[in-house]
Formats: structure tokens, sequence, C-alpha cells
């Protein structure tokens, strides 16, 4: 049996959907507040979206993620409003374009993908070792695979970059622990961050994403894999960061699905679905929390225990599980109140090098003229007030009615990952990829398109500076060479 026909004969996908389908159908003779066209781009978003993240689950390929998430933000999310009467007071016609909007960004984003997956027109793999001779030529430690000591040296290093990075964020303001617990503690905390030494160290921490994939992926270091949990539970308590979930839990999503070995089946595609919903609904409990007075053991579990915090969670517009909200703004108000940004998102990465405040207004993230467009009110733009509109939206207010050229683009994008995946084992493409994509594609979803670009870029030159270091500088372990470091070459020694 193929592929496509084992995913059409899941014994739970085929359910699943049929039983969305039979609520859609209900809820239509059931409520006069809701259109059948409503209804129709929901269920259609939910069959299509749950059946090819099944495919990409099945076939170990990351972008499930995104295919999933889309079904879940904008299929079963709304349906489950409906049954519990959830109304974001937005008409019909929005709810019905916003909805046809994600589910033309499904259909564009596959379509993309399979172009590139069926391409046979491929590079070749990335040799499994190098002779001696070519150790020294511009860019062969780059795609030259490591060695285990290697592989430990980097490890290590990763982890030393990351816990200074971790200690320079706490203590560079020199607040002590009680202070940095407080609200206006945190607040300080997170303006620092804004800066450039902040976000220097910042970058420096997301490199724990590189030591906790390659601590996995060898089977080794157990003491640094925890350590950098226990770090990143430090900084989600100090900082109320959301986004150090994700340092933990993306390279060990990319480590379990990409390179499993046995066939998952279809019910663990259902766990994870099911995890994909407890780690939103977690995201939502640290959104509560991140605004207490007080931010202690207790106080965390006060807030977990708080029916009010579910409320907000599952019924407020704000909540990561309410995030088809932003796309239904960006709908009602683009280009009725504000005119498209024209590809604002995209030349905003091109500058990254350009400092904003030297930028004279050339450079503003999307998600700050979003948040503007919102709330009309300027103080947001000075006080860079956020506002994420989903990975469909951000598609709509920056290329109109054009979006799902940007979607195909997209899934271009995530099929010609997949492919460098399975052509790169163990190198400077392969362990960027597994330490850093989840990252990229869950914090993309969300719409923070440039944040999650500086965090891949982030990783990218780290790793890229380290495992050069690693490879053509500290080579102690190598027998019968010898280093010149003012020309980087080696030079053949004497065999002991």
């Amino acid at each position: 049996m193929n592929n496509s026909r084992a995913v059409f004969s899941s014994r739970l996908v085929i359910p699943a959907i049929a039983v969305s389908i039979v609520l859609g159908i209900g809820i239509l003779f059931a409520s006069d507040s809701v259109g059948a066209l409503e209804i129709l781009t929901v269920l259609g978003i939910i069959v299509i979206g749950t059946l090819v993240a099944s495919d990409r689950w099945k076939k170990r390929n990351i972008s499930f993620i995104v295919y999933m998430a889309e079904a879940i933000i904008f299929g079963y999310v709304p349906l489950a409003g409906w049954i519990f009467n959830v109304d974001f007071q937005f008409s019909v016609t929005v709810v019905t374009i916003s909805n046809t909007i994600a589910l033309v960004s499904i259909l564009a984003m596959y379509m993309g993908e399979e172009v590139v997956l069926r391409s046979r027109k491929t590079a070749p793999a990335a040799p499994a070792s190098v002779n001696e001779a070519s150790r020294a030529t511009l860019g062969s430690w780059f795609t030259e695979p490591l060695s285990p000591k290697e592989t430990d040296r980097l490890v290590w290093l990763t982890f030393t970059l990351s816990l200074m990075g971790f200690l320079y964020l706490l203590f560079g303001r020199g607040l002590s622990i009680g202070e940095m617990i407080s609200r206006e503690g945190a607040e300080l905390r997170l303006e620092f961050i804004a800066e450039l030494s902040g976000t220097l160290a910042r970058g420096m921490v997301s490199v724990g994403m590189v030591a906790i994939y390659l601590a996995l992926s060898s089977g080794r270091h157990k003491l640094v894999f925890w350590s950098l949990v226990a770090l990143d539970l430090l900084a989600i308590v100090v900082f109320t960061e959301r986004s150090y979930v994700l340092y933990f839990f993306a390279p060990v999503l990319f480590q379990y699905v990409a390179m499993r070995k046995k066939e998952a089946r279809a019910g663990v595609y259902w766990v994870g679905l099911i995890g994909v919903l407890f780690v939103l609904t977690v995201v939502g409990i640290l959104h509560v929390f991140r605004w207490q007075v007080r931010r202690d053991f207790q106080t965390f579990v006060n807030v977990v225990t708080d029916p009010q915090s579910y409320e907000f969670v599952f019924y407020h517009p704000a909540s990561t599980l309410n995030s088809r909200v932003a796309l239904y703004n960006a709908v009602d108000l683009f280009p009725r109140q504000h005119d498209w940004l024209y590809g604002n998102t995209y030349k905003t990465i091109l500058l990254f090098w350009l400092p904003a405040s030297m930028s004279g207004g050339l450079k503003v993230d999307t998600m700050y003229i979003f948040a503007y467009a919102v709330s009309r009110d300027p103080a947001t733009l000075r006080e860079r007030g956020s506002d994420h509109p989903t990975l469909p939206g951000d598609l709509y207010i920056n290329f109109g009615y054009f979006f799902w050229i940007g979607a195909f683009l997209w899934g271009c994008l995530f099929g010609w990952i997949h492919k460098l995946i399975s052509r790169h084992k163990n190198d400077v493409v392969h362990n960027l990829i597994g330490s850093a994509w989840v990252y990229f594609l869950l914090l993309s979803v969300k719409g923070s398109i440039y944040q999650s670009f500086m965090a891949f870029l982030y990783c990218g030159l780290y790793l890229a500076a380290i495992t050069w270091f690693v490879k053509v500088i500290w080579v102690p372990g190598r027998e019968g060479q010898q280093w010149n470091l003012a020309h980087l070459r080696p030079r053949q020694g004497a065999l002991r």
C-alpha cells in the first residue's frame, strides 16, 4: 500500500474527520449565527490540513508541524468555539474570507512542497569522509561529518556559550533573584534583552538548542541535556519568556520525528496533535503568569489552579490558542483601513544587518506595524508593542490577494529543507536544521517571521564558527597532522 492510501485508510484519521463533519453539519442546523460557507471552509481546513499533516508525519517530514498547526488554529479550535459559544464579534464575511485564506495557504504550501519533493534534480549527497589533503580547502569542514570526539567538543562549547548567555541575561543588570522575580525586575530584564548586548546574549542562549540536539543525536551527554532543561525552566520563571519552552521542545521534536528509525503509526500523530494543544495551553498559562505582580512558585501554582486562567486560554482573543483572531483582524483592516505592506516582512529580513535605530524607519518589524493597525495607538510603534498576524495573515497583509504565491514559495522551502536533511549527516547543515528548524517553523506559524529568521541565523553563525574552530583549529586528536595557524594549512608530520 502506498503512502497516500495509507493516510486515507488510517483507523484514526478518517473517524476524526467524520466526527468533525458531523459536528459541523449539526452546528449549521442548530445555529443561526454561523453561515454555511463558514462551516464548509473550516471543515475543509480540518480535512485537508489533517490529511496532509498525517502524510508528512508518516514520511518523517518535519513540515507536518505547519499543516497540523494550521488545522488546529483555523479548524479544530473554531469548531470547538462554536460548540462552547466562543464569539469574537467578527462578521460572517470576515471569518469566511479568513478561513478561505487559511485553506488556500495550506493547499499552496502543499503544492509548492510537492513540486520540490518530486523534482529529480538533486545535489550530490555530502561525502561521508574526505581525505587529509582536502581538509584545508575552503568549506570542506562545512560538509564533513563530525567525528565522535568533535561532536563531544562541539557539545561542550555550545553548552558553555549558552550558559554564559544565560548568566549574562540573569545578572547583567545586577539584580538579585528576588528582584528578578518581581514584575518590575522582569520588565527591566526584558528591556535589557532588547538592547544590543542583551540581544547577543539571547543569541548565545539559543545555541543551547544546538547542544540539546547534539546531546540527543549522539546518545551521550545527559548532564548537558538536563542542565539546559533546568536553565530553560529558570529562564521561564525569571523572564516569563514563552519562547524558552521551544528551546527545549524544538530539537527534541525534530530528533523524534525526522530521525526516528521506525515507521510512525497514525495514532502517534494524534498523540502529537494533543501534545501541541497541551503546549498551546501551557503557553497561554505562562501568558497569564507573565502579568502577575509577584512571580514565585506559589503564584505559579495559583495561576495553574485558577479556573479563570483557563478561561483566558480558551476565550480571550489574545490567547495563543485563539491566534485565528489575528487573521480576522488582518482581513478586517487590510486594505479597508490600512494599506498593504508590500513585502515589509521580507524587506526587514534582508536588512537584518542594519540596526533599527539607524534605519530611519526603513526597517520596522511587521508585528509592530500590525499591532499599530489593530490598536490605532501611535504609542504602539514607539513602545514596540507587538501583535503576531499568523503565517497566512502575514502573507495576506504583505502581498494582498497574491498571498498564495508566498504560500507556494514557503512550501518550496519546506521541500528543500527536507531534501537537505536526507543529504547531510552530522555536519553543519544537518545540525543547524536539527537544532533550530522546528523553532523556526513554530515561530513562523505564529507570524513572527523576522524573529524566527534571526534565531535561525544566530544558531547558524555560531554553529558554523564553532564547527570551524573544532575542525580546523582544535585538532589535538588527529594523528600525523600539525597545523600552521598562520595559513590554516596542514603539514604532514611523522606518524607516531
